[in-house]
């Protein structure tokens, strides 16, 4: 479907496009994926920024606009005397047709990496449904404070329409295996039916409702290619670009930096900003979280309701059963205690590979800031996209005007990392350090051999979250962890 305006116009509706620009083209991907086919997808030039191209300095010459561009002086990325390259920006707003075709992109770049075949992309002009073993456990807590627990899943729409009113929809449902799609378990179409898909029911539910979102996004949308490319040491886990002396478990050296921003674009002296690279590769799973974020905003954007994305760091806690793709910090200290199996897997097999963590709890202040609009920076209001019953318009914040907008503030402003820090990270074997000491000595099997879309330092910059709603981090790693050990 081709038109730029059929999710807004009188015609085609919302999921019916993304049915056919994003579903229909999974469905491609995963035909590919079962023949071994080449695919080749005739994407737009409507997958540029339009906030980008509408700042655009033009000029009537000729009875038509010519761009006014002084190459000396070009501060937007991607553009020159020819025209809009392929670094163009690619953030929304988009449109919901350019939206679809960028996750169509995204997509398909995974599918080509994950299953080995070649890819070619031309741009031409609490609800649960209780899948994880374990989860009813957490029914009774719940209803005990007060919560309505509804059994269904966000997939089926007719389960969402069932639900009560409400203000706000916060989106926590996925399947977080970042092996999910190309390993033994989930398949490829499963995954994107439980990340994506159903996040679209979501959104078309939000679209109907009037309600905000609040999207839980991942630190694994942040691009494989460039994590993996960083310059680390075994064992210590220092990012050596620059000069930046960045210890994976330890606060930067205050004077021993040669430099206090890389060359490398978002990645700080506190770890990985909203501005790192996005690009595939990412893993299914992150591509399925990127595609959800872009979707979210673009939903936001065109039917008028509010939008907040967080991209969280490893979550970490009581509650969680101990499984892998729930958090390795879980896992990891559950079963040391019941004695289960344990490896080190990849880069050399030793466990010094690094994640920060951040316990659930220090999210709930910026949730309630973000659903009471309580955000540092100024609110552009949207009024041109109103519900048809009342809706609130659409905000968005403005940084243009605001303290600190220069710094680091070109992705999209409703976009927030959330993640332990520098402060709240540690190596798998300095986590064995502190299960020795608390349960006792154990053997944990080496296995060099590296995994899929594993990688060696993740850890998150929330500089932007401090600014934007003057969060930090309460909860130390030590009071995570003997949390999760039952003290």
């Amino acid at each position: 479907m081709e038109v730029a305006v059929a999710e807004v116009g009188s015609g085609m509706g919302s999921y019916e496009l993304m049915d056919h620009n994003l579903i229909g083209t999974i469905r491609v991907l995963e035909h590919c994926k079962r023949t071994q086919a080449g695919f080749v997808l005739m994407s737009t030039s409507r997958v540029y920024a339009v906030t980008g191209l509408s700042n655009l300095k033009v000029e009537v010459k000729d009875g038509a606009f010519r761009l006014r561009l002084r190459l000396s002086k070009r501060e937007l990325t991607g553009i020159s005397e020819k025209g809009i390259s392929e670094s163009f920006s690619t953030e929304p707003p988009l449109s919901l047709y350019g939206a679809s075709k960028r996750c169509a992109e995204v997509l398909a770049m995974e599918y080509g990496d994950a299953f080995g075949f070649p890819v070619w992309i031309n741009r031409c002009g609490v609800l649960d449904n209780f899948l994880r073993e374990g989860s009813r456990g957490n029914v009774e807590p719940l209803r005990k404070l007060g919560i309505q627990v509804t059994e269904g899943d966000i997939r089926n729409e007719a389960d969402l329409a069932k639900m009560p009113k409400a203000d706000w929809v916060l989106d926590c449902a996925a399947e977080p295996s970042v092996l999910a799609g190309v390993g033994t378990g989930m398949g490829s179409y499963e995954l994107m039916d439980h990340n994506l898909i159903g996040t679209i029911r979501v959104l078309e539910h939000c679209k109907k409702t009037g309600a905000g979102l609040i999207l839980l996004s991942t630190s694994r949308v942040y691009s494989v290619q460039k994590l993996s490319a960083l310059n680390v040491e075994a064992g210590k886990i220092r990012i050596a670009d620059c000069g930046l002396g960045i210890e994976g478990n330890a606060k930067a050296e205050s004077g021993k930096r040669n430099a206090e921003k890389s060359e490398i674009v978002g990645l700080t002296s506190k770890g990985i900003s909203e501005e790192f690279s996005t690009e595939p590769p990412l893993s299914l799973y992150g591509a399925s979280k990127r595609c959800a974020e872009l979707l979210a905003m673009e939903y936001g954007d065109a039917f008028g309701f509010p939008v907040w994305i967080n991209r969280c760091g490893v979550l970490a806690g009581k509650g969680q059963f101990g499984k892998a793709d729930q958090g390795i910090f879980s896992f990891w200290i559950r079963s040391w205690k019941e004695n289960r199996p344990l490896r080190y897997i990849g880069f050399g097999g030793k466990g010094a590979q690094v994640r920060d963590c951040l316990h659930p709890k220090d999210l709930l202040p910026v949730l309630k800031k973000q659903m009471g609009g309580s955000v540092n920076v100024k609110v552009n209001v949207k009024e041109d996209h109103k519900a048809e019953s009342g809706r609130r318009p659409s905000f968005a914040p403005n940084l243009a005007s605001s303290e600190g907008a220069s710094e680091g503030f070109g992705v999209d402003p409703r976009i927030c990392n959330f993640g332990g820090g520098i402060q709240n990270s540690c190596s798998l074997a300095q986590l064995s350090e502190w299960c020795e000491k608390k349960f006792g000595a154990r053997k944990v099997e080496s296995d060099p051999k590296p995994r899929p879309y594993d990688l060696p330092w993740v850890v998150m910059d929330s500089s932007r979250a401090k600014k934007l709603w003057d969060w930090e981090v309460k909860t130390s790693l030590e009071q995570i962890f003997s949390e999760i050990a039952g003290d």
